[in-house]
């Protein structure tokens, strides 16, 4: 059963609405161990367990290889607490009913026979970016290292398809912010790390991490999959005196649909086949704005990303601008 990491964070929350109520002790961040068939003594000890377990399975996905074993234990949580605690209302069992056989995705159904996105230290990608009212540039996406990141294997990049401005060209002030991606199945994860940046030398900025998955290169053309989650931007005065600004959260909805396989489109000169079509809708409302970005790219088997090309809109300068990226050259390990 495909269980969405939306669905996982819903969950979580609930638990966590139960374990503040019960008052109980946090979790100290250990994964649960294997489930036993002994049942907790009492029922606060029943409900730390549950707790302790839901916030390990809000750590993973379906595509992880310890799903099954993290979601098993969290259903025998769940199951452990209704026999000792009962279950008014039955809130917890319709928890153990959406977990189903807790099996995570299955890689053998549908498997392409290659990589759309190689990932090994050294590989790097050029690309010639055209956008709306500014002038062409070029850059190069490397991947630097093969690091530990939120506790699993993931690789960095270094310029991560190039600086990150608005659509009206303002650039940010000592912006730093890395970006990660790791593959399980044929499922291609992207990371976006912790954003810290300046604004006019008044304000450092925070805006925190999220991911998603970009590409599955297993899946039939028409497959969609969605993420909704919330991304909080903080600020701290960089001035004596300065004002305190709330923390700001944005809300984003993303939808993927995988629009064409065995594609042959041409790029920066070359011609790839093999090429896999994804469409990428993104929307972040805050404070009640919304902006709007709407991109294609293009997975060219054994490559990488050859080409991305859509639009966006930016609520704050009422602009809607055109971007393409097209790949210039590339070096693959």
């Amino acid at each position: 059963m495909n269980i969405s990491k939306h669905f996982n964070f819903l969950a979580f929350a609930f638990v966590l609405l139960i374990f503040n109520s019960c008052n109980i002790e946090p979790f100290e961040g250990e994964t649960p161990e294997e489930p036993s068939n002994q049942l907790p003594s009492t029922c606060e000890e029943a409900a730390q367990n549950t707790v302790d377990a839901a916030l390990a399975y809000g750590n993973v996905s379906p595509i992880d290889s310890d799903f099954s074993s993290v979601c098993a234990a969290y259903k025998k949580a769940l199951e452990d607490q209704v026999r000792v605690c009962g279950d008014q209302g039955g809130a917890f069992q319709t928890l153990i009913d959406s977990l189903g056989d807790c099996e995570g995705e299955d890689d053998n159904t549908n498997n392409e026979d290659g990589d759309y996105w190689p990932m090994n230290i050294g590989n790097s990608w050029t690309y010639l970016a055209q956008i709306t009212g500014m002038a062409d540039s070029e850059s190069t996406m490397e991947i630097t290292d093969l690091v530990d990141y939120k506790g699993k294997e993931s690789y960095l990049y270094e310029n991560f398809f190039g600086s990150v401005q608005s659509t009206d060209g303002t650039n940010f002030e000592n912006l730093n912010v890395d970006y990660y991606t790791r593959k399980s199945n044929g499922d291609y994860e992207l990371l976006v790390g912790e954003l810290t940046a300046e604004l006019a030398g008044l304000y450092k900025i925070t805006q925190s991490e999220y991911s998603y998955v970009i590409l599955k290169d297993n899946v039939d053309v028409g497959t969609k999959w969605e993420y909704n989650f919330d991304v909080v931007t903080s600020y701290e005065s960089l001035q004596s005196g300065g004002a305190t600004l709330p923390d700001i959260p944005a809300n984003y909805d993303i939808k993927l649909e995988i629009l064409e396989k065995n594609a042959s489109i041409a790029s920066g000169g070359m011609v790839f086949d093999s090429v896999i079509k994804v469409k990428v809708t993104q929307k972040v409302v805050v404070t009640g704005l919304t902006s709007t970005t709407d991109i294609t790219y293009y997975f060219a088997k054994d490559v990488g990303i050859v080409k991305s090309e859509g639009t966006v809109f930016d609520p704050d300068d009422n602009i809607t601008s055109t971007t393409i990226n097209e790949i210039k050259s590339y070096n693959i390990n």
